[in-house]
């Protein structure tokens, strides 16, 4: 029976390589993972959410839900539906959201900006007292991927967005959508 024994030249020859092989697949993910995340260009400028401090007199109403390939709806109940003034900063966090890509995180300044509510068992969703501008929502949705006559218990979030602008004492309906 032949040996497999490896010389003691060889075994260190290996053993460096594999070294080697480790060390460049420990890079390629570093590479990877750094790419999946988008640098944002437009700085956070305090200036540009000045006209969205305190309240207003506009109400947002809407409902957020997906439209799914098969024509069904699934609704935003209980989904966390967010009212984000838009400004050059956020704008630029919205398109690289809907590309599919993750931003840096953002900056801790934006969240006493950003507006939360819940959708109701409809997904039906209301904000009141909001000042008057131009304004970014978003919604994640969670479901549960179809395939067939056969239904997966992996959840999937999808995310919605739309885009309202509102006047003093106006409202808005929204319908915060994936299009589909």
């Amino acid at each position: 029976m032949p040996s497999l024994a490896v010389s003691g030249g060889w075994r260190l020859f290996l053993h460096r390589t594999m070294k080697l092989i480790i060390r460049l697949f420990a890079l390629l993910g570093a590479i990877f993972v750094a790419g999946c995340v988008v640098q944002q260009s437009v700085p956070f400028n305090t200036g540009d959410f000045q006209a969205f401090k305190g309240s207003g007199l506009a109400t947002i109403t809407g409902r957020a839900f997906l439209a799914t390939t098969e024509g069904n709806s699934v609704s935003g109940a209980g989904s966390v539906v967010q009212l984000t003034p838009a400004t050059p900063y956020t704008k630029e966090r919205f398109a690289i959201a809907r590309s599919g890509s993750a931003a840096e995180p953002p900056d801790p300044r934006l969240a006493q900006y950003v507006w939360t509510t819940v959708g109701d068992n409809q997904g039906n969703f209301v904000f009141r007292g909001v000042p008057p501008g131009e304004y970014l929502l978003s919604c994640s949705i969670r479901t549960f991927v179809s395939s067939g006559y056969q239904v997966s218990m992996t959840p999937r979030t999808e995310e919605t967005f739309a885009t309202v602008t509102v006047a003093g004492g106006e409202s808005a309906k929204v319908v915060l959508t994936n299009g589909r």
